[in-house]
């Protein structure tokens, strides 16, 4: 993932002005009467907090460099030189400069790789007067003329301790976008009167402001795309969030705001009823002392419009009512991701659900102990996706999981590494899709019972790693089906190592690489389940048995090892004696990809004497398929973490 902006190296500073030393001076005819505190058309200004603070400017990229001047007695003014940028040093604890536009201008900055930005030395500074001055030295304006213009301004001056005066009302597109970004000194936020935004107006403002404790109100009503996205991020000193007062959001609005707000303690009210496009993503995510959310009281959601909101809240105990059942696109998509301390999930009372709309949900919730209940019917693509992924304590999985037509990977991996699970709903569906069960119960270590599966119409890859690494299971369900398809049960239940009985497996045709590593590793199982396919295909009974180290009974039904490829390496670590029961044409063969060495053979009930002849292939000879190899991909669910695109 690319960075929003690219950032430039500092320029070396060419020149250095000491208070008093000889420069280009401008004297005006009538010597200006100097700021006034809290008067918005005083000049922007910095004053030393420590002797020896040091103030300049630079280009990074390419811009115009705009026609400025600064005094350090509001009497004589000298041009700053872009092209030899001075650096104004400040002798004594109190002393001042001021800066003005020389006249009036429509541009300053241009975007987040042409800027213009204060470079301040490593002396406690503070700013103050009107910043508007570096574009109007009437001070008179109160509207923002372009877009990016204040962009990156203060970009990493961690000597600033107070900001200046932003009195703009009408805002442009990025126009303080980032402004503030490392500034770690400042404390206190400057007031934000604007009532008419623009996107991205106050994205990333304060980023990184370290020591900011208390932010400012923000008075607007109507928002404009992205306009408090990243206001706040990381701004870890931040302990309460500002009223939010606006009814009808926008795309992306308070996207991040809060983002790595670790001592934020208490959330705003959000009672919006209209949301939009991802307008609560990341809000919350990393805010580690909040405790206590936010009521949702909207009902109609849109999409990703929770997304991640309250990731990573390791002190969150209780989530918020989510009464909606009117689900969009991935709404609660990783909403309480990684929210260590959650006990209790709220109810999810949808009957109709849509795409990745659960999907990572709740994953690695370790305190959460008992799902909701499930009852939608309508299922989506990857609807439930991880919902559970590693939540360890959860003990009750819902009773049932009622829906009957389902979606491609609508459970996959959804209660994957649940290691307290003991008993798995209810899946009561008769016709599966791609994938739709593939490793739903994966690293359930304590899953002892698995559901029934009536399913008799399979898709590929359904049952993929369903059972994978269930090491309690001592029992397989039963598989009805007797119609195939590629990669159907593919590493079902490989390393359950108790399972003792395996099921029946009735199809008497195949389909490529159908049961592939499916009973891999289970040490207990003495015997194999018949297998009545008389012909084989592609991979069919690859790795089938592999490490099964108790086992001592096959009985098959095929007349030709195709060279082995189908079987390859499927008797590989079996036990070291045995019985192999065959068809009467089937050529006596030794090795991994064939009869296991030390196992008597019986022909059609003829037994013969066990033989070790040198296998003429070895599981090492073929290459091992994986799903990963199956053409359909998973659809894209996760989006790049907010501080990818966040300059640092």
């Amino acid at each position: 993932m690319k960075r929003l902006f690219h950032l430039v190296a500092l320029a070396t500073v060419a020149a250095v002005l000491m208070i008093g030393c000889e420069k280009e001076k401008i004297s005006p005819v009538n010597p200006d009467p100097g700021p006034q505190p809290g008067d918005t058309t005083s000049y922007l200004a910095f004053s030393a907090v420590e002797a020896g603070a040091t103030v300049s400017m630079e280009i990074v990229g390419q811009c115009d460099a705009p026609s400025l001047e600064y005094s350090t007695d509001l009497e004589e003014w000298t041009k700053f030189d872009f092209s030899n940028p001075q650096t104004i040093t400040l002798k004594n604890v109190g002393d001042s400069v001021y800066w003005r536009n020389t006249g009036k201008t429509d541009h300053f900055s241009k975007d987040g790789n042409n800027y213009i930005h204060f470079v301040l030395g490593e002396k406690k500074i503070a700013a103050e007067g009107n910043v508007m001055s570096l574009i109007d030295s009437s001070c008179t304006s109160k509207t923002i003329p372009s877009a990016n213009c204040f962009m990156l301004l203060f970009l990493r001056n961690a000597s600033l301790t107070t900001a200046p005066e932003l009195p703009a009302e009408i805002l442009a597109p990025n126009c303080y976008n980032q402004m503030f970004n490392g500034c770690s000194s400042l404390a206190k936020a400057p007031a934000l009167p604007a009532t008419q935004l623009d996107s991205s107006c106050y994205y990333g403002l304060f980023v990184y402001c370290t020591s900011l404790e208390q932010a400012p109100e923000l008075p607007a009503m109507n928002l404009a795309e992205s306009c408090y996205s990243g206001m706040f991020h990381d701004c870890t000193s931040l302990k309460q969030a500002p009223v939010l007062p606006a009814a009808e959001l926008a795309d992306k609005c308070y996207y991040g705001m809060f983002h790595g707000c670790t001592s934020l303690v208490q959330a705003p009210r959000l009672d919006a009823m209209n949301l939009a496009t991802e307008c609560y993503s990341w809000m919350f995510n990393g805010c580690t002392a909040l405790e206590q959310a936010p009521e949702l009281p909207a009902t109609d959601l849109v999409q990703a419009c929770y997304f991640s909101m309250f990731q990573e809240c390791t002190s969150l105990k209780k989530a918020p009512e989510l009464k909606s059942t009117n689900l969009a696109r991935q709404c609660y998509l990783q909403m309480f991701y990684l929210c260590s301390s959650l006990e209790e999930a709220p109810e999810l009372p949808a009957t109709e659900l849509a795409f990745a709309c659960y999907a990572n949900m709740f994953m690695e919730c370790t305190a959460l102990k008992k799902a909701p209940e499930l009852p939608a019917k309508k299922m989506e693509e990857t609807c439930y996706y991880e919902m559970f992924y590693g939540c360890t304590s959860l003990k009750e999985a819902p009773e049932l999981l009622p829906a009957m037509e389902l979606a491609d990977y609508c459970y996959d991996m959804m209660f994957q590494r649940c290691s307290s699970l003991e008993k798995a709903p209810e899946l009561p569906a008769t016709e599966l899709a791609y994938a739709c069960y593939a490793d739903m119960f994966g690293w359930c270590e304590s899953l002892k019972e698995a559901p029934k599966l009536p399913a008799t119409k399979l898709e590929e890859a359904c049952y993929y790693e369903m059972f994978t690494d269930c090491y309690s299971l001592k029992e397989a369900p039963e598989l009805p089906a007797t119609k195939l398809v590629q990669d159907c049960y593919n590493c079902m239940f490989n390393r359950c190592f108790s399972l003792a009985e395996a099921p029946e497996l009735p199809a008497m045709e195949l389909a490529p690489y159908c049961y592939q590593y499916m009973f891999s590793e289970c040490y207990e199982l003495e015997r194999a389940p018949e297998l009545p396919a008389t012909a084989l295909v592609e991979g069919c009974y690859e790795g089938i048995f592999d490490s099964c180290s108790s086992l001592s009974h096959i009985k098959v039904a095929f007349e030709d090892w195709n060279d082995g490829i189908a079987t390859a390496g499927w008797v590989a670590g079996v036990g070291s004696e045995g019985t192999f029961e065959c068809p009467e044409g089937l050529a006596v063969q030794y090795g991994d990809n064939f009869i296991p060495n030390g196992w008597s053979v019986s022909k059609d009930g003829n037994a013969a004497a066990p033989s070790q002849i040198a296998p003429t292939a070895t599981a090492s000879s073929f290459e091992i398929k994986t799903l990963s190899t199956v053409n359909k991909e998973k659809p894209e669910l996760i989006k790049p973490e907010f501080n990818q695109i966040i300059m640092n």
